[in-house]
C-alpha cells in the first residue's frame, strides 16, 4: 500500500492523526544545527473551564533577550551606583523608581545625557494622517498606571538555569513553557472564539461603528461563500482559523507545531520580515514564515516521506513531526497574507477601531506604522527622529514593527504572544550600548499603554483592549553590579552570576485588571535581597497570568499546583 503523500488531503490524512498523540509536546533543537533532537512529554488536555470573572482575555509579554539590568530598569536602584550608573526619573510619585534611561533624552555619543530632555515636538504625530497631530506621552506621564512585580529566584543565576522558567519553551527539557501552558490550558478551555471585529467604516465622511453582536467571519469580512454574513449568524469555522499563541523573535529556535496542534503550541514568527506578503504569496519568492517556509508542498511532502521510509521507530516519528511542522507554518502564513496584517506596507488597510482626539477611526496600518516608528526614539546623533539613518536596516525599526504586529494578532484573537527583543547580554559595551535600548524599552512601553488605552474593546461596551490585555516583561534574569565608582566592569558592561541583583528581576505589569501604581515583592534598592516575606517565584508570576485570563492555574497538568496567584495585583 502507497505511504505517498501526493496532495495535501493524503498528506493531512497521514499528519493528523500522529500529531494528536499527547505523549508528545514537541521535538525541539537546542544549540542550533549541531545539538540532538529531544522528544518532551506533553501535557495531558484535561477538560477546564475559565473563570467567568477573569480580568484578562489575552497577554502580551516583553522579552528582554539575554538578561536585563533589572536595576536600571523597572524598580532602579536611585542611590547606589555599582546597580545603576545612570540614577531614576524624578517626580513620578511611584512606589518603584524607574531608571532615567526609559525617560526620553537626547544621547551625546558615547555617553548620554539624561537631563537634556525630549521635546514634545518630536513625538507629535503627523497631522495628515490618522492621528491629526496626537502628542505620545512620554513614560514618566504613564507611570503611575502600571505596576511592577519583584521575583527572586536563587537558581537564576545565568542563561542556561534560567532556561526552565523562560514563558517561550523549556530548551533543558525539564519544563513546559509558559506559552505552552497557556494555550493548552485555552485548549482545553474550549479553545479561542473568533473575535468580533469592531472595525468601524467611514461613510459619506461619517464613522460608522460595526454591529458587534455580529461575529466576523474566518476572513474578516464575509462568509466561506462569499457573501455577507447574516445578521446574528455564526460563520463556519475552519479548524485552522483558530488562532495560536505566537513567539515573534527574529532568532528563537523551540518546538515544533503542527496543524491539529497550532491553537495551542508555540508558533516562532521570525519577526515581521517572516511574514509572507501578499505579491509572493502566489508566486516563486516566498519568504519564510519560520525557517522552513515550503515551497511546494507536494514536493516537501514527498521528500520527507522518503526520509520517513527509510527510518523506523522514533526516527520514523521525528521526522513525520518536521514535516507536519513544514506544514502548519505554510498554513499559519497563508492566514497572515491578509493586507491588514502587514503593519509596514498597506498604509490603508485597517482593523479594529482606535479612538483619536478627533473621535473613533478606523486603525490603519499607517497609523500603527507611523506610532510605532516615532516609539523608535531620536537618532543618536539628534539629526532625526529614527534611530539610525537607514530605519528599516535598524534592529530597533524591525522590534517596533514586531510590536506592532503583535496589536495586530492580540486583535485577530491570539490569546497570548511574546514579543523578544535581544541585545541585554552586555558583558562589554553597555555604557554605549544601554541608552538607546533603554529608551526604547521606554517608549515602547508608553506606546503600548497608550494605544491599548485608546482601543474599544470588541464586544464590551465602555472596556478597552488595555483592560483586557495582561501585558508585562520578562527575562532570563537581572545582571551583576559594576563598581562603587562607575557602575560597570572592567568592560564597561555587567555580568551574572553571584550577586543578589542577579537573582532579584523586576517586571513591569499592566492592563488586564491590574490595579496601577503598586510594587509587589519589593527590596532594597541598595542591595536587592528582599525580605523572606517578600520573595516571589517566577513561578508565581507566570500562576497569576493563568489565573488573570481565568483558566485553572492550580492544574497539575498544564499550571502551577505548588504556588498561589499574586491576587493582591488585582484586589483594590
Amino acid at each position: 500500500m502507497s505511504n505517498r503523500f501526493d496532495d495535501e488531503e493524503k498528506y493531512d490524512a497521514k499528519a493528523l492523526p500522529l500529531l494528536r498523540r499527547r505523549d508528545l509536546l514537541k521535538a525541539t533543537l537546542i544549540g542550533g544545527a549541531a545539538s540532538g533532537l529531544v522528544a518532551l512529554p506533553f501535557m495531558h488536555r484535561a477538560m477546564a473551564q475559565r473563570r467567568p470573572d477573569a480580568p484578562a482575555k489575552r497577554v502580551l509579554i516583553i522579552y528582554f533577550g539575554g538578561g536585563v539590568r533589572s536595576s536600571v530598569a523597572f524598580h532602579a536602584s536611585p542611590n547606589a551606583k555599582k546597580y545603576n550608573p545612570w540614577g531614576v526619573i524624578e517626580g513620578t510619585g511611584t512606589p518603584f523608581s524607574l531608571g532615567k534611561l526609559l525617560d526620553d533624552f537626547i544621547p551625546t555619543a558615547p555617553i548620554v545625557n539624561p537631563e537634556q530632555p525630549l521635546p514634545n515636538s518630536l513625538y507629535t504625530l503627523s497631522m495628515m494622517g490618522g492621528w491629526r497631530g496626537t502628542i505620545v506621552p512620554r513614560l514618566r506621564e504613564v507611570a503611575n498606571r502600571f505596576s511592577v512585580v519583584g521575583t527572586w529566584n536563587p537558581a537564576r543565576g545565568d542563561h542556561y538555569r534560567g532556561a526552565t522558567e523562560e514563558p517561550t519553551g523549556s530548551p533543558s527539557g525539564l519544563e513546559a513553557g509558559l506559552l505552552s501552558r497557556l494555550g493548552t490550558a485555552v485548549d482545553a478551555a474550549g479553545g479561542i472564539p473568533l473575535p468580533v471585529d469592531n472595525t468601524p467604516t467611514i461613510v459619506d465622511g461619517s464613522v460608522v461603528e460595526p454591529d458587534a453582536s455580529v461575529a466576523p467571519a474566518p476572513d474578516g469580512g464575509t462568509d466561506p461563500d462569499g457573501g455577507a454574513p447574516d445578521a446574528g449568524a455564526q460563520p463556519r469555522v475552519d479548524p485552522r482559523d483558530q488562532i495560536p499563541a505566537f513567539h515573534v523573535n527574529p532568532g528563537a529556535m523551540f518546538g515544533h507545531t503542527n496543524d491539529a496542534t497550532a491553537r495551542f503550541a508555540p508558533v516562532p514568527l521570525f519577526g515581521v520580515d517572516g511574514l509572507p506578503g501578499r505579491t509572493n504569496i502566489d508566486g516563486d519568492d516566498f519568504e519564510a514564515v519560520g525557517r522552513d517556509w515550503a515551497r511546494d508542498p507536494a514536493m516537501r511532502a514527498r521528500l520527507d516521506q522518503r526520509r520517513a521510509r527509510a527510518r523506523v521507530g522514533w526516527g520514523r516519528g521525528v521526522v513525520e513531526q518536521y514535516a507536519a511542522d513544514r506544514e502548519a507554518r505554510r498554513r499559519v502564513g497563508e492566514r497572515l497574507t491578509a493586507n491588514w496584517i502587514d503593519v509596514r506596507d498597506n498604509d490603508n488597510e485597517a482593523r479594529g477601531a482606535v479612538m483619536t482626539d478627533s473621535g473613533l477611526a478606523p486603525l490603519t496600518n499607517g497609523m500603527l506604522h507611523e506610532l510605532f516608528s516615532l516609539a523608535l526614539g531620536p537618532d543618536p546623533d539628534g539629526a532625526m527622529p529614527g534611530p539610525y539613518q537607514n530605519p528599516r536596516e535598524s534592529g530597533f525599526y524591525r522590534s517596533a514593527m514586531d510590536f506592532a504586529l503583535a496589536v495586530r494578532l492580540l486583535q485577530l484573537g491570539s490569546p497570548s504572544i511574546v514579543v523578544e527583543m535581544g541585545g541585554f547580554d552586555t558583558h562589554s559595551g553597555e555604557r554605549r550600548d544601554a541608552p538607546a535600548r533603554f529608551r526604547f524599552i521606554g517608549r515602547i512601553w508608553s506606546t503600548l499603554q497608550w494605544l491599548l488605552s485608546r482601543m474599544p474593546e470588541p464586544g464590551e461596551p465602555g472596556k478597552t483592549m488595555l483592560d483586557r490585555t495582561l501585558v508585562l516583561t520578562m527575562s532570563e534574569m537581572s545582571r551583576d553590579p559594576g563598581t562603587e565608582a562607575t557602575g560597570f566592569n572592567n568592560g564597561e558592561g555587567s555580568d551574572h552570576g553571584s550577586d543578589a541583583s542577579t537573582y532579584y528581576l523586576a517586571h513591569g505589569i499592566m492592563g488586564g485588571g491590574v490595579v496601577p501604581g503598586r510594587l509587589v515583592g519589593s527590596t532594597s534598592t541598595t542591595s536587592y535581597i528582599p525580605p523572606t516575606s517578600e520573595r516571589i517565584s517566577l513561578r508565581r508570576l507566570q500562576a497569576t497570568t493563568l489565573w488573570a485570563m481565568g483558566l485553572e492555574h492550580d492544574n497539575p497538568e498544564w499550571g502551577f499546583p505548588d504556588v498561589a496567584p499574586i491576587t493582591q495585583l488585582f484586589s483594590q
